[in-house]
Parts: structure tokens; sequence; C-alpha cells
């Protein structure tokens, strides 16, 4: 019976109350905790259209409801997004505070802080389509520094608009403790994105010398993964490409499928062997040209970024569920490179897996999920420059045993 009249008076408050809007936390912001996570006080709204101004947003105050999906995260969607945040800052606060969106990738994004009396006191465009010069810091990711009013309450309203994953991790921090993060992670992308470019100069330096086409396809792979990182994370907009449109819209997807198409390439010629059905080489080879297919329509314009994410999550994975059997052969006959590859692909599929559920909204957007693909491709590079060497040193075995029967014969 108890818990009967609570649900009653659940079913009241949420028709007095209206939306689930008046469930969102209001975020306090006090200088002894130098960053603020301020997903649990957003609100949003869906503005199909793409037209609604602050004004009219705010007059629709009463539609706002709280995320259905997972956190700092809305999924994929053809829509404007309005967020709104209610703020309090502490008197004794000075007031400064660092927002940042850290998802590089966000095409546009509208900021908007209001004062106590519902004035406009700050506003900022942010997004990867802004200009270097427009950015309001020059960071790798979206960051704008606010001033806020100590002892008042605050709102922020954030207008969202992209092509992709309409990923959103806000925070609020110090700037010092911004500076921190922000130096961590540059650390970070320059060891990861360091180690891939070695790895691809080394392979295709092998290449030229030994004309292994394994060593080629190798290095198609890993560049795929590599370049991914380089957008995903903003080292391209920030060190490369600054103000090149194009780049920032497309690279990415083409990344992707650039890397599963050399995963595709890379599978049919390691695993290649006399008893391998006559199918295997020519399905794998044609996932390859099928994904070089997409990416051509990508970057002419003639698919979006949505039937792309749909074919790596798909067309993607093929490669290693159609690999798995001759990896397995090659278990059962004591063939380390067997191990190898499961162990790869295992890692692989995780990641994949991971990155598209947080681009659907499933998954919550975090440090994990966030570096999750980059932590993937960094395990394949290790795991498959083994077999690299693994194959390399078959192929001199072999030549030492033909050079060794051939001397035998003629002797």
């Amino acid at each position: 019976m108890r818990a009967v009249l609570q649900a009653l008076v659940a079913v009241c408050l949420c028709a007095c109350c209206g939306p689930l809007a008046a469930l969102a936390a209001e975020i306090t912001l006090d200088d002894r905790y130098p960053e603020v996570n301020i997903w649990p006080g957003v609100t949003v709204l869906s503005d199909p259209g793409k037209q609604l101004t602050l004004a009219e947003a705010r007059q629709r105050l009463a539609e706002f409801t709280m995320p259905t999906t997972a956190d700092s995260t809305l999924g994929q969607r053809r829509d404007a997004v309005w967020l709104r945040v209610p703020l309090s800052v502490s008197e004794a606060s000075d007031g400064r505070w660092v927002f940042d969106v850290n998802y590089a990738v966000l095409n546009r994004m509208d900021l908007y802080l209001l004062g106590p009396d519902g004035q406009v006191l700050q506003q900022s465009r942010l997004g990867n389509t802004q200009l270097t010069s427009d950015r309001p810091m020059p960071s790798r990711s979206h960051a704008v520094q606010l001033q806020f009013q100590p002892g008042k309450a605050h709102e922020l309203w954030l207008r969202v608009e992209t092509v992709g994953g309409m990923i959103v991790p806000m925070t609020l921090s110090k700037d010092s403790t911004f500076l921190e993060r922000a130096l961590y992670e540059q650390m970070l992308q320059g060891l990861l994105v360091g180690l891939g470019l070695c790895l691809i100069c080394y392979s295709l330096a092998q290449w030229l010398t030994l004309r292994e086409p394994l060593l080629l396809k190798y290095a198609v792979l890993i560049g795929g993964g590599v370049l991914f990182s380089i957008v995903q994370f903003g080292i391209g907009a920030q060190f490369i490409w600054a103000d090149v449109l194009w780049f920032e819209l497309h690279l990415a997807p083409l990344a992707a499928l650039m890397a599963a198409a050399g995963m595709s390439l890379f599978v049919e010629e390691a695993l290649r062997e006399p008893d391998q059905p006559r199918w295997f080489g020519a399905v794998m080879k044609g996932i390859a040209l099928f994904l070089a297919l997409v990416g051509w329509a990508f970057a002419v314009g003639w698919i979006d970024v949505n039937a792309v994410s749909k074919v790596i999550g798909t067309v993607g994975l093929a490669p290693a569920l159609l690999g798995l059997p001759g990896a397995l052969r090659r278990v059962r006959r004591g063939d380390s490179v067997g191990w190898y590859f499961i162990v790869a692909w295992l890692g692989y599929f995780i990641a994949t897996t991971i990155m598209v559920l947080l681009i659907r909204g499933v998954v919550p957007a975090n440090a994990w999920t966030l570096h999750s693909f980059q932590m993937g491709t960094t395990l394949d590079m290790f795991l498959f420059l083994r077999v690299l060497a693994l194959r390399l040193h078959a192929v001199h075995e072999l030549a030492l045993r033909t050079a060794h029967e051939r001397d035998h014969a003629l002797s």
C-alpha cells in the first residue's frame, strides 16, 4: 500500500510540475572543488527546424526534459539541441571558470552565460567549423573563459549542432586545473600518435627494402587508426590543417574506413595458407574495395556520416569475424600467430563496439570510452607488429631453406 501511495505521489508531482526539467540538479561552483562535471544539471530541448533563438528557447522552458541517453552524450541526431544548466556560485569564489567541451569534432556550439536577472553576460561560438582566429581559446578542445558573479545564480545555455555523434562532455574548471588536464592529454596524444607514426615509417622503410606486401598493408591499417586519433582529439586542427573545414568534416570517417580496409587486407595476407578456402581472399579484398567506395562516396557528398557509421559498425567488423576460422586453425596447429590475431580482434571488437555505442548515446562519455578506439588501435599495433615479425621470420627461414636445398642439389 505504501509503495502504491508513493507511486501516486510521483505521478501527481509529474503532472503538476510538467516535464522532468524539475528533476535536474543545480550545479554549485566552489573554488575548493576546481573541476565540476555539469552534466547532472543538464536539461534539453530538441530544435528540429534549427531555427530557435535564445529568447524563443527560454520561452519554451517548460518543454525542457532531462536527457534519456547516457551521461555526456545525446547520440546520433539530425536536429539542433538546446542545453540548459542552472548554476550557483559560492560567495568565496573569484568567479573565473573555464567552460570546456572535451570532444573536438563537434561542429558548432553557441554558448550563453545568463546572469541573475536573465541578462546575457557572455556569448561565445565554439566548434570545429570556427576559424582558429575566432575561437575563444587556442585549445585542442572547445573552451572559453567565463566570469561569474560570486554569490549569484546563473544559467548556462548551449545550442549544439553537429553531423556526427552529439557527444558533449562538459566541465567547468579553474584555470590551473584546466591547464593541467590539457597538458596530460597533449602528452598522451603525443605518445600514442608518435608511436603510431614511428611504426608507419618503420613498415614503409622495410617495404621499400623487402617488397613484402604485408608491410604495406600494415602501414595502411595503422595509418587509418593514427589519422582517426589525430582528428578525433583535435590535434590535426590545432597543429596541422588549421582552418581547412573539409578535413574537419571528412577525415575522421575516412580514417575509420581506411583502418577497416587495412584490417581486411592485412588479415587476408597474414592468414594466407594452402588449405584456406578459395573464396576467403576474394571476399576480404572485396570488403576492402567496398569500404574504399564508401569512402569515395562520402568524400564527394553522396552519403553522410551517419551512413558511414552504419557501414563501420557492420561491414567494418566483418574482417575479424571472417578471419576467425583461419586463426583458430593456426591455434590448433600450435602456430602463435593465431593467438595474436584472436587477442587483437577481441580488443578491436570491444574498442569499436564501445565507440559505436558511445556515438549512439548508449554508453557514457568519459576518459575511458572517449579513448577506447585509440587504445584498441594501439593494442593492435603491437600485436600485429608481432605477427609481422613472425611472418618476416618465416619468409627468411623459407629463403634460407630454399638456398640450402639448391646448394645441396648442385653439390
